[in-house]
């Protein structure tokens, strides 16, 4: 992978899903600004709809807090961290934990613990979804990409479990994949770099492919 062309892929994300890019970075501007919760509440309503529509008439305000501020506190030894430097392998309990902690509430599941995690701390965490974690059916699609049939994105155990342990694994493999290539952007992280990378060549292209034809 060049520098080059991941810098042209993640432009592409800014043309194609630019309300979707205004909202992420209206999410930041309220966790900067001490909202906390309710940024959270913003990106999980909108970015994972499909899953937490089902539940805001229930959920828990004040436990999801109380959660973060634990999981902030459990992981405290990131906070500098850089997704590109950091040794994964020496935070990988605190890592699984946290995920399936999240993971276990309904409306957030396994798509929205990622975001959740890069909220606290969106120099390391990446985002995933069911396609790119390898949950897509049918699984023949996935040979039709081009980051499948280049040899780039060829995960030895894929699709990642839904758990902790395969959140971690998928980060693990993002980071060599990925090795060498900065953010062209000061307004974004290397993390969120790749999870555009990750929607605009296995996400989108998936759904494009079961897309019917006009």
């Amino acid at each position: 992978m060049r520098q080059r062309e991941f810098e042209r892929t993640i432009s592409s994300f800014d043309g194609a899903e630019s309300m979707r890019g205004e909202i992420y970075y209206r999410v930041l501007s309220l966790i900067d600004s001490g909202f906390v919760v309710e940024g959270h509440l913003l990106l999980l309503s909108t970015w994972n709809f499909a899953r937490f529509q089902y539940v805001i008439p229930s959920f828990d305000l004040s436990a999801y807090g109380a959660l973060l501020q634990d999981l902030s506190g459990r992981l405290q030894p990131l906070l500098q961290a850089d997704f590109a430097s950091v040794h994964f392998d020496q935070h990988r309990e605190a890592i699984s934990d946290s995920f399936d902690r999240l993971a276990a509430i309904r409306g957030i599941e396994c798509t929205g613990a990622a975001k959740v995690l890069h909220l606290l701390h969106p120099r390391v965490f990446i985002m995933w979804d069911r396609a790119i974690s390898g949950w897509h059916t049918p699984k023949k699609d996935y040979y039709r990409l081009h980051v499948d049939r280049s040899g780039f994105w060829t995960p030895p155990n894929y699709p990642f479990a839904r758990s902790g342990i395969g959140y971690y694994d998928f980060l693990v493999y993002c980071q060599n994949r990925f090795n060498g290539l900065v953010s062209p952007s000061p307004r974004k992280t290397l993390a969120k770099c790749i999870d555009e990378f990750n929607y605009c060549t296995i996400t989108k292209r998936l759904a494009d492919l079961r897309r019917p034809l006009q």
